[in-house]
């Protein structure tokens, strides 16, 4: 419909087809209009897997969005799912951030004993580095 009315119905929806679709087509607007609805969802418990969208789509504006989010919600986000599913690289450039708006380094400390009893048998010998 947007290439006959210049109106888009952004959706949690529709979202994840239409911004790839929007990318495939060059559909500068389109692609704004889903980066824009994207930032406006951010939440601890979404929030990196709108970072990973954001970048493997290359939504630059909304992948620094999303960074700075969850820099700032650190506490919060390390208590969802997504943080435990997150691989050993992806953490380590998370917790290596001087960014982190944390009550203290024990937090991050805690949050990775969370990360590694999440999957033990895996991530135990990852621990030291």
């Amino acid at each position: 419909d947007f290439i006959y009315t210049a109106q888009i119905m952004v959706s949690e929806e529709n979202v994840q087809v239409l911004l790839p679709a929007a990318n495939l087509l060059q559909l500068h607007d389109v692609q704004d209009a889903c980066c824009d609805f994207l930032q406006s969802q951010l939440h601890p418990t979404n929030c990196l897997g709108i970072k990973a969208f954001a970048d493997l789509h290359g939504c630059m504006e909304l992948l620094s969005s999303s960074e700075s989010y969850i820099q700032q919600h650190f506490s919060e986000v390390v208590e969802g799912d997504e943080f435990l599913s997150l691989s050993s690289e992806q953490v380590v450039k998370l917790i290596s951030s001087d960014e982190l708006t944390v009550p203290s380094e024990e937090k991050v400390f805690e949050c990775v004993i969370c990360w590694v009893n999440y999957e033990a048998s895996c991530r135990k010998d990852i621990l030291p580095k």
